[in-house]
């Protein structure tokens, strides 16, 4: 006796409802599962570079303080803007993540663009770059962060990859005239 190699399928419930009323279904498509792009590999030009990650919502300052780890970044947090300017005092960020938005204070009402205002009183702080990260979409937010200063502009839910691409422009060594030369030739 021969094995049945094609074993015969049970028809689905589905199947037997439709056949009822002389339809037959349709064959489903495959399902696609998009292609989503790697995280770039952690720059060895930023990796321990401090950050300064300034936010009221604590899954966005979980999320990025995590992300940023992951790519060698020394990152400190701050939840509202009294608190931002002691991390500014005390860690000396070499690049903040400021958002605009925060909750009032008792005496204080503080925004981004109060907290960098207020920054730039420390001279040692005028060449820190400032990529504000926000969830507003006012319209002319973005003539306003570059008229404060703001190395860039992001809105929330943020794109990572594109913000790290930013904050490894703006944290790579630049090029001077006695680094860019190669066995003595100028690249300049």
């Amino acid at each position: 006796m021969k094995a049945n190699l094609n074993p015969v399928k049970e028809p689905s419930p589905r199947w037997e409802i439709l056949s009822l009323f002389g339809v037959k279904p349709k064959r489903q498509p495959a399902i696609s599962v998009p292609h989503i792009e790697p995280e770039p590999a952690p720059s060895k030009f930023i990796s321990g570079r401090r950050i300064l990650v300034v936010d009221d919502d604590p899954v966005v300052l979980k999320a990025t303080e995590t992300r940023l780890k992951a790519h060698g970044l020394v990152v400190s947090t701050a939840t509202d803007g009294s608190g931002a300017l002691e991390a500014v005092r005390t860690e000396r960020p070499d690049l903040i993540l400021l958002d605009l938005a925060f909750p009032p204070e008792p005496g204080q009402s503080w925004d981004g663009f109060t907290i960098m205002d207020w920054l730039t009183n420390f001279a040692w702080f005028r060449n820190t770059p400032v990529i504000i990260c926000t969830g507003s979409n006012e319209e002319d937010l973005l003539a306003r962060a570059g008229a404060a200063g703001a190395a860039g502009l992001f809105h929330k839910p943020l794109d990572y990859k594109s913000l790290l691409g930013l904050i490894e422009f703006h944290l790579k060594p630049k090029l001077t005239p006695q680094s860019a030369q190669i066995n003595g030739v100028s690249l300049t």
